[in-house]
């Protein structure tokens, strides 16, 4: 192909932007409402922090019945809250227009590689740390509290679902955006 023949390809192109679409999107940019997935993914980061100083301070009332399960609370959620804090400053350092695709792509990658190694440490430590707060609270409390417990448990188990699909799906269209069809 020549350069002739490219020109005449381009200026060939019929490209009538759609001015409705185009004056929504202005709104949305102005209003803030646009998010690219990189941002959506750092508010998710964030929320993961949240949750974990929430999880500290519900931990706070077992300090008199249960010292050693609020310490061992207190450590898990530190943890969590480190290995979050770590991804969302990944994230926000995330600047796809300064680097280059591949370094982008491998950013993303290490953001994935990043999940699963806090996805990995936090059921090695969490599973442990949940059987031993059901035997505390059943103590505490009574046989009929480990009910609750599971309860919890399998409400816990489905929103961690749900929050990895979310973070997971949100770095497979970034990865996806960025041309990684893998």
């Amino acid at each position: 192909m020549n350069i002739d023949e490219l020109r005449s390809q381009w200026q060939s192109l019929d490209v009538d932007p759609d001015r409705a679409a185009l004056h929504e999107a202005v709104r949305r940019i102005a209003r803030r409402d646009a998010e690219s997935l990189r941002s959506r993914y750092f508010k998710l980061c964030l929320r993961m922090i949240g949750m974990s100083a929430f999880g500290i301070a519900v931990s706070v009332p077992f300090g008199r019945t249960a010292p050693t399960l609020m310490w061992c609370s207190f450590a898990f959620f530190i943890l969590m809250a480190v290995f979050h804090i770590i991804q969302a400053v990944m994230a926000h350092n995330l600047d796809f227009g300064r680097l280059s695709v591949r370094r982008s792509i491998e950013a993303v990658c290490d953001l994935e590689r990043m999940r699963v190694i806090k996805r990995s440490v936090g059921i090695a430590l969490g599973v442990p740390l949940l059987v031993y707060m059901c035997i505390v609270v059943s103590d505490a409390y009574g046989p009929y509290t480990v009910y609750g417990c599971v309860c919890g448990a399998v409400i816990g188990l489905v929103i961690g679902l749900i929050i990895n699909h979310n973070a997971t799906t949100l770095l497979r269209r970034m990865k996806e955006e960025l041309g990684d069809e893998q």
